[in-house]
């Protein structure tokens, strides 16, 4: 077919406009005025190399899922404070060269998430209204370097409405982390971070809260509402305060493991604790506190369920002339239970006027391991009592002022009484073993210095104390009624001890 030179002309008209449309098109590109999810270059000291030399140019063009990177150098915002473009990323070349000399500022009303990253700043103040709609990506702080980052914004209907989601992550903080907003559905994760100061949650309802990872130098503190939070593998020069609420049910929602807490008195006060547990439920396990000073390593006045499990807690042997039958708030203690129902098990503690002072309800007291303390347990809480270790404490090992039952106890090598009971009423006789919880027996209670069993307070109305099938100094019954056991054989009006049989 043969084409006419019109046709040509035609053809090659086309042609040209094409390729004119192709590269006003890859000019466009090179814009950022009409970039969408592309790299706006920011560099102070080179105007050549980059598209802008200050941020807020970058931030005046920038379209959400930009990101604005910053090369090495010091910006100055115009009033100290740099205002975000929702959806936009910050990232620096590092924190040592990378430095932004003032505030940042999020105040938009936008579901579109924060991103800073590898830069230096003074503070961050996260200051939106409520979300409208869910928002679907995380906001993220990440290897950055700043005084206080301050999440705060707008109460939110109820704790099943969306919710701003922050990850914090791998940054240095001078002075604080903070979370002080309303109820709403969100996902934290604070992890990895150097925090000379307090990481604080003081947020409403429906929150779930991972605090992981962290050094801290102060406070991981929770004031919150109903959330769920976990507090592991953090260490800590300093303190761990739960004052959270809890879910109605029961439902377990404060998970404090794995953490290294070391709490000197001398930096924080007398008389307050290496963690304080005042929330509705709590599990508190596997940590290792060490505390120095006149200072208590757990204290728990929280509900049900609350477990204190496998920690181990260090701290030094002060004795002090107080009242030991009160309660002990102003004596040390490894712990201090005045929780609802749960388990205290497998804890090791050294040190401290009480091992374990309780006054906490149901449950069980299991397979703990206590040393060196004045006393080691201190009971009119309401559990069993189950292969637990009193040893070498400098006083009585083990004082009862309720039921138990107590089965399978080594109370050994105490220089007061092995166990003194005490307060003894109907509704809290205590049994040893024979008794009226068909208590196992099979305590060893031996090598104490001021007999093994005493029975402190007389109680017209309790006329036997069950203590049998239990391994006692002696092996003679003669020599056990004398030597081992003090009761109303020795003194008038106390409860005769029910010893036999024994091993």
């Amino acid at each position: 077919m043969k084409i006419s030179a019109k046709t040509y002309a035609l053809i090659f008209v086309l042609l040209s406009l094409s390729m004119a449309c192709i590269n006003r098109k890859k000019d466009g590109d090179n814009n950022p005025a009409t970039q969408t999810g592309k790299e706006i270059l920011v560099n102070a000291n080179d105007s050549t190399s980059s598209n802008f030399v200050t941020i807020e140019e970058a931030l005046n063009t920038a379209k959400n899922g930009d990101t604005i990177k910053i090369a090495a150098g010091t910006y100055t915002p115009t009033g100290g404070t740099l205002e975000l473009k929702p959806g936009v990323k910050i990232e620096g070349a590092n924190t040592v060269t990378t430095i932004i000399q003032g505030d940042i500022l999020d105040h938009n009303s936008s579901t579109e998430p924060v991103s800073l990253s590898n830069i230096t700043f003074k503070n961050f103040n996260f200051q939106r209204v409520g979300p409208s709609t869910t928002p679907e990506e995380k906001n993220i702080i990440k290897n950055c370097k700043f005084a206080s980052l301050n999440i705060s914004y707008g109460a939110i209907l109820s704790e099943t409405d969306p919710s701003y989601s922050f990850l914090i992550e791998g940054n240095t903080v001078s002075e604080e982390i903070r979370f002080s907003h309303g109820a709403g559905k969100a996902t934290n994760v604070i992890n990895n971070n150097t925090v000379t100061g307090n990481i604080s949650l003081i947020m409403g309802s429906g929150a779930t809260n991972i605090i992981s990872n962290n050094t801290v130098t102060g406070i991981i503190e929770d004031l919150s509402g109903t959330t769920t939070t976990t507090i592991s593998g953090n260490t800590i020069n300093g303190r761990i305060v739960d004052s959270s609420g809890g879910h109605d049910d029961g439902t377990e929602d404060e998970i404090i493991d794995n953490n290294i807490v070391i709490f000197d008195e001398d930096i924080l006060g007398p008389e307050l604790a290496a963690m304080e547990i005042k929330g509705r439920s709590a599990t508190v396990s596997n940590n290792t506190v060490i505390v120095t000073g006149k200072a208590s390593g757990i204290i728990i006045k929280s509900g049900t369920p609350t477990n204190i499990k496998g920690n181990v807690i260090t701290l030094p042997y002060i004795f002090d002339s107080s009242d030991p039958y009160s309660d002990p708030d102003n004596l040390t203690c490894a712990i201090y239970t005045l929780a609802g129902a749960g388990e205290v098990s497998n804890n090791k503690i050294t040190g401290g006027y009480y091992g374990i002072y309780d006054k906490s309800g149901g449950g069980k007291m299991d397979n703990n391991d206590i040393q060196s303390a004045h006393i080691g347990i201190w009971t009119a809480g309401g559990k069993e009592f189950n292969n637990n270790t009193i040893k070498d404490c400098k006083s009585d090992g083990l004082i009862i002022a309720t039921k138990g039952p107590f089965s399978y106890n080594t109370i050994m090598n105490n220089l007061g009484a092995g166990i003194r009971i005490l307060n003894i009423l109907s509704t809290t006789v205590p049994d040893l073993g024979g008794g009226a919880l068909n208590g196992a027996g099979n305590n060893t209670i031996k090598g104490n210095g001021n007999y093994d069993l005493i029975i402190e307070s007389a109680n017209s109305n309790i006329d036997t104390i069950f203590a049998e099938n239990n391994y006692w100094d002696h092996s003679l019954e003669e020599e056990i009624n004398n030597l081992d056991i003090y009761d109303g054989r020795d003194e008038e009006g106390l409860s005769i001890v029910n010893f036999v049989p024994f091993k």
